[in-house]
């Protein structure tokens, strides 16, 4: 579980990344078109398949926010961010939930304030970068 990121710079050599973003989808083709795109955005990225991928990964980085889908094999996105809330270090971690089903935006509603911001699959590029400028990195 390494980070990934590309060099972007602006002619004068200077890197502009912008947040590590750590991406937990069961689905293999999903996860690696949202790490690309959170690539050519100039993001530092980690992407995760499982849960224990998932908290393995928390154990040794430090994302700015996670980006989770709402149906996993095991368990919901809400029940894993559910868990992350109730561990300290990572209580105010900036969560941003994706799903396909109609039912996860009114779950994530009933859920409190679990997540920062709602995404629907499939997503355009624009929607992504407005869930992420609408998040807050600490």
């Amino acid at each position: 579980m390494a980070w990934h990121n590309r060099d972007y710079t602006k002619g004068d050599g200077v890197r502009r990344a912008f947040v590590r973003l750590l991406v937990y989808d069961d689905d293999p083709v999903v996860r690696t078109l949202i790490t690309e795109a959170l690539l050519s955005l100039g993001h530092d990225v980690v992407s995760v398949g499982t849960e224990d991928e998932l908290w393995a990964s928390l154990k040794v980085s430090a994302p700015h926010a996670l980006l989770i889908d709402y149906q996993l094999d095991r368990r919901s996105g809400l029940e894993v961010v559910a868990d992350l809330r109730r561990t300290p270090a990572w209580k105010s971690l900036s969560v941003i939930l994706l799903s396909a089903s109609e039912d996860a935006p009114e779950e994530a509603r009933r859920a409190g304030n679990l997540v920062d911001e709602f995404l629907r699959k499939p997503f355009e590029m624009d929607e992504l970068m407005h869930a992420l400028a609408g998040i807050r990195f600490e």
